[in-house]
C-alpha cells in the first residue's frame, strides 16, 4: 500500500486530476488498459467559463483514450466565501440546516454548468448532487460525515457511457469554514496527490521490492542493459537503435516506447548538426535528416518520436546513477504490469482534535510486475549529466 499524509491546522475539498489508474499517470499516457478516473476539480478549476471549458476538453481527451470518467466539482471560485459572508450578514444564529442547504447551492451551480459545457463537447453528462450519487451522512449539520456509499446510480450513468458530475461539498473543520479566505483543502489534497503520484512513479522505476515497495522495473531480473560509452548523438542514437532490435530480438515482439529523463529529452533538443542546424524540430517542420521529432512539450506523456517509437518524458527517472548519471529505457510497455485500487483520501480529525488539527491521507493499493516477460526492457546506462 502507498500513502501519503499531510497535517494541516483545521484543513480539509481536493484538487485537479486525480486518476484512479491503472498503468499510467493522466488520459494522455501511452499504456494501453483502459482506467475508471474520478477525478476532482476544485473551485479554481471551475471558476469561469472558460475554465470549465478546460474540464470539458480534458474529460474529451480521457474518453479518447477509452477511459471511464466520474467528476467531483467544488462550486465556482470563491462562491463559497460569498455565500457564507452573506447568511453571516443576514443571521447572527446561522441554523446549521440552512446553511447545508446554502453552501451545496454553490456546488449543485457547478456541477449543472461543468455537465452542461461535457454535452456542448460532444460528451453525455448528468449532475448529481451528494445524496442523488448516493453518498449517506449522519444528522450532524455543518459537520456531517458519510456513514454509507451506495454508488448503484454512479455506476449505472458510466456503463450507459455517461459522464457523471458529482457535487463535491463535505463538512470540515468549522473553523476553516469561518475564517479561512482560501479552499486550502484544495492546496492540501492536491500537493498529497502529486506526492502520491511521484511515489507510485518512483517504485514503479526502482522499487526495492522489500519494506512495502514494488519491485521495480530497474531491480527486475533480466532486463536488458547496455552501456553507453561515448554520449554523443552518434553514441546515444546508436544504443537506442541496439536496444530496439535487442527487445524485438528477444522478446520476438517489438518494443513500445523510448523513455527519458527530460533532462535528456532536453539534451536531445539542444543538439546541432555541424551547420548550427537543430537535430530534433517539431513535426510540423517537416525537416530533413532529422534525429527525431518534437510533438509536445510535456510531462509523463508522448514529447516526440526517435526511431519511429512515440518518446515519453518521466522526471521520476533517477538522475544520480553512479553520481550523475541517468538512464533511457526502450520497452514493450504492454508487457508490464500495474494495478491500482484508485486514489483514496481520508480525513482523520480525531487523531489531532486536541489542537485543532486534522489528519489528511492519501493511499491505494498497487501491485506491479515488470518480470514476466523482463527482455521486454532494456535499459541504456552510461548517460552522463549533460553540459549546456
Amino acid at each position: 500500500m502507498a500513502a501519503s499524509y499531510a497535517r494541516a491546522s483545521v484543513v480539509p475539498d481536493r484538487g485537479p486530476d486525480v486518476p484512479a489508474v491503472e498503468s499510467r499517470k493522466g488520459c494522455d499516457g501511452i499504456v494501453p488498459p483502459v482506467a475508471l478516473l474520478v477525478q476532482k476539480f476544485g473551485g479554481t478549476s471551475v471558476a469561469d467559463p472558460d475554465r470549465i471549458r478546460e474540464v470539458a476538453d480534458h474529460v474529451v481527451r480521457c474518453r479518447k483514450r477509452g477511459d471511464q470518467v466520474v467528476l467531483v466539482v467544488s462550486a465556482m471560485g470563491k462562491e463559497t466565501d460569498e455565500l457564507l459572508r452573506l447568511a453571516k450578514e443576514l443571521s447572527s444564529e446561522q441554523p446549521g440546516r440552512e446553511m447545508d442547504m446554502l453552501i451545496t447551492a454553490g456546488e449543485r451551480k457547478a456541477v449543472a454548468l461543468v455537465a452542461m459545457a461535457l454535452v456542448e463537447a460532444g460528451v453525455p453528462s448528468e449532475s448529481y448532487t451528494g445524496s442523488q450519487a448516493g453518498f449517506i451522512t449522519d444528522t450532524n449539520h455543518t459537520n456531517a460525515k458519510i456513514v454509507e456509499v451506495k454508488a448503484d446510480r454512479i455506476r449505472a450513468a458510466v456503463d450507459a457511457g455517461v459522464v457523471p458530475v458529482v457535487a463535491g461539498a463535505q463538512g470540515v473543520a468549522i473553523q476553516l469554514i469561518d475564517q479561512s479566505p482560501i479552499a486550502f483543502d484544495d492546496v492540501v489534497f492536491r500537493d498529497l496527490t502529486a506526492a502520491h503520484a511521484s511515489r507510485l512513479n518512483k517504485q514503479v522505476i526502482g522499487g526495492t521490492g522489500t519494506n512495502g515497495q514494488v519491485l521495480g522495473t530497474s531491480a527486475t531480473a533480466g532486463i536488458g542493459s547496455l552501456p553507453v560509452t561515448d554520449v554523443t548523438i552518434q553514441g546515444v542514437y546508436s544504443a537506442i537503435a541496439n536496444a530496439i532490435q535487442t527487445v524485438h530480438t528477444t522478446r520476438f515482439l517489438p518494443p513500445e516506447v523510448i523513455v527519458m529523463h527530460p533532462r535528456r529529452w532536453g539534451w536531445f533538443l539542444s543538439l546541432l548538426d555541424t551547420t548550427d542546424r537543430p537535430l530534433f524540430l517539431p513535426g510540423a517542420n517537416n525537416g530533413m535528416n532529422l534525429a527525431g521529432v518534437l510533438s509536445d512539450v510535456a510531462s509523463q506523456q508522448v514529447v516526440g518520436q526517435m526511431h519511429g517509437l512515440p518518446v515519453v518524458t518521466d522526471p521520476g527517472i533517477p538522475i544520480n546513477v553512479n553520481g550523475d548519471e541517468d538512464v533511457i529505457y526502450v520497452l514493450r510497455s504492454s508487457d508490464l504490469v500495474l494495478w491500482e485500487s484508485g486514489i483514496r483520501a481520508r480525513v482523520l480529525p480525531e487523531t489531532k482534535a486536541q489542537n485543532l488539527t486534522v489528519l489528511l491521507q492519501i493511499y491505494s493499493y498497487l501491485a506491479f510486475s515488470a518480470a514476466r516477460y523482463p527482455q521486454s526492457v532494456v535499459e541504456i546506462s552510461g548517460l552522463t549529466a549533460p553540459s549546456w
